[in-house]
């Protein structure tokens, strides 16, 4: 019965989203292609591209880009681009930034303003017909500083929902059926590295996942330490699916003191869909569907009947995103998210369960298990917002269900950009 009502709710939580496509979303894909960021330093000039683009937009060539003066006059020597470094590539689909070095020969005049564009640039397939620019200006000193992107390596920038985050934390209230308000926290922190394994541009995220309630009766419990491979490949420019990105994920799954671990290696193939956009660049929604396999073993068990147990799970889902443009003081954004994920256990799982001082084991069996999370979220800014959520299921490695749990509290997401060194 629980396992029918939570396939009932992922189907309306999607039925929601199609219903609701006609709203607003922050940012149109197509009207925010372009360069967020340009400055000049001595070498070369930085440049940050606001939304991640495809490798068929071949932004590497010296010929997709220019450096035009605005100010008036005629430069002696003018600046002429010799070579383009992509920083940071990212995987078809994932909705990211990246930097691009301009290296140029030639110099700019002192304190003029001068227009770094690039012509017919793309998001997943999206042409948004028009040439994206910057002005920036240059202001040499007698004594030359270190470029400004030395200051820091890394940088944050815009993320729509969990999955998408680098840097995500939900710090809230929760309620259930019955009993009083606890404190929960949900928190995920990765940091991507570029990675040249089993193709060029691949990426290498460590990460920590984290969800922890202190109501025992809402306590998911569950806490993962690893890392992930990630390479994206494209598929079409036209079509609902666009691209596959692969996740290769070595990690350490256990209880929140890792009294209780395993060992287990997944696989998870992610297809990009085509971003919808109906309202004219107010409104936008995503889904993402998944399927994976997850292999391991126990590591350390309280509990003997736990000992040396395997781990084969299948595993299917999706991530959703619908969002609206409010674009108002204290409200920027109003999102819908929703992440739906289903494993079958084909071994007799044991976990456990602390009983006073001692841990008792929990026989989670095999067969289906749910987990379902969803949030309807005010954005204050980019990166904080207030959410009101609802969950229901149950996570690896004890399967405990979490019988609709209901929360409300502030969210902080962001992705972590590495900056050129």
């Amino acid at each position: 019965m629980r396992v029918k009502n939570t396939i009932c709710c992922a189907m309306l939580t999607l039925a929601c989203i199609v219903a609701l496509h006609t709203s607003g979303y922050p940012q149109s894909p197509c009207k925010n292609v372009g360069i967020t960021r340009a400055v000049i330093t001595p070498t070369f000039v930085e440049v940050v591209l606001g939304l991640g683009v495809t490798t068929k937009d071949n932004l590497d060539q010296v010929n997709r880009w220019r450096i035009i003066r605005l100010s008036p006059g005629v430069d002696a020597n003018p600046p002429v681009i010799s070579r383009v470094d992509v920083k940071q590539s990212i995987p078809a689909g994932s909705g990211n930034s990246f930097y691009i070095d301009l290296h140029y020969d030639g110099a700019f005049e002192p304190k003029k303003t001068y227009i770094v564009a690039v012509d017919d640039i793309s998001f997943d397939g999206c042409k948004p017909g028009k040439e994206a620019f910057v002005a920036t200006s240059y202001n040499p000193s007698s004594t030359p500083s270190p470029p400004p992107v030395q200051a820091s390596q890394y940088d944050l920038a815009k993320a729509a929902d969990r999955s998408k985050a680098d840097i995500y934390l939900f710090g809230s209230i929760e309620g259930l059926r019955t009993g009083k308000a606890l404190k929960t926290v949900d928190l995920k922190v990765q940091l991507p590295f570029a990675a040249s394994v089993f193709q060029k541009d691949n990426l290498l995220i460590p990460y920590l996942d984290l969800k922890f309630s202190s109501n025992p009766k809402a306590d998911t419990d569950s806490l993962n330490i690893g890392a992930i491979l990630r390479s994206g490949t494209s598929i079409s420019d036209k079509g609902l699916v666009r691209g596959v990105v692969w996740d290769l994920d070595g990690r350490i799954e256990g209880n929140k003191n890792l009294k209780f671990t395993n060992g287990v290696v997944a696989n998870r193939f992610s297809f990009t869909t085509r971003p919808g956009d109906w309202c004219n660049g107010s409104c936008y929604l995503y889904v993402q569907p998944f399927i994976g396999f997850e292999v391991g073993r126990n590591m350390r068990t309280p509990v003997t009947e736990a000992e040396k147990q395997t781990i084969a799970r299948p595993l299917a889902g999706a991530t959703a995103y619908l969002g609206f443009a409010i674009k108002k003081p204290l409200l920027d954004t109003i999102s819908f998210q929703s992440e739906y994920i289903r494993r079958w256990s084909l071994t007799s799982e044991v976990g456990v369960e602390k009983a006073g001082d001692n841990y008792i084991p929990v026989f989670a069996g095999r067969g289906p298990r749910d987990y379902v999370q969803t949030k309807l979220e005010f954005g204050f800014s980019d990166y904080v917002g207030f959410a009101i959520g609802h969950t229901y299921g149950s996570l690896p490695p004890n399967f405990k269900l979490i019988d609709h749990k209901y929360s409300v509290g502030l969210t902080f997401k962001s992705l972590i950009m590495k900056r050129p060194k």
